[in-house]
């Protein structure tokens, strides 16, 4: 069937489909695996600059984790963060990595700690996943 409505549904979706594309084009994910003492393991892209570790032993760590210049030109739109430590069942059952607030365009904080863990001599640092997005 060739009919004028039909090549207008058919020319509508396609432009729908472009806009679409478009949109999912400039929608980038990096993400990024980061070892306990700030290296980074693996990056999706050469999207991060460095890692700096600090924090009160016994109680959290903090990683400022910065990006490099060129890669978001607004705060990313969303990111998130997950502990990847297993090495005992301490970091299974207690183990924890969160945001430390809201990410800008420069750099995102992530402190680790043991949620629940009444030992003040365990070290809170552990390695962890990023995932950002633009």
């Amino acid at each position: 069937m060739n009919s004028p409505i039909a090549s207008a549904t058919c020319a509508g979706l396609l432009a729908l489909l472009a806009l679409c594309q478009d949109a999912l084009a400039e929608q980038r994910q990096y993400t990024a695996a980061i070892s306990s003492t700030g290296k980074v393991l693996r990056q999706s892209s050469n999207w991060l600059d460095k890692v700096e570790v600090s924090g009160q032993p016994g109680y959290f760590a903090e990683y400022t984790i910065a990006f490099k210049a060129d890669v978001f030109a607004r705060q990313p739109g969303y990111c998130s963060v997950a502990a990847t430590d297993r090495s005992d069942y301490d970091d299974i059952f207690y183990g924890k990595a969160q945001l430390g607030g809201t990410p800008d365009r420069q750099q995102v904080k992530v402190q680790t700690h043991r949620v629940g863990d009444s030992r003040r001599d365990h070290d809170p640092r552990m390695s962890f996943l990023l995932l950002c997005v633009k």
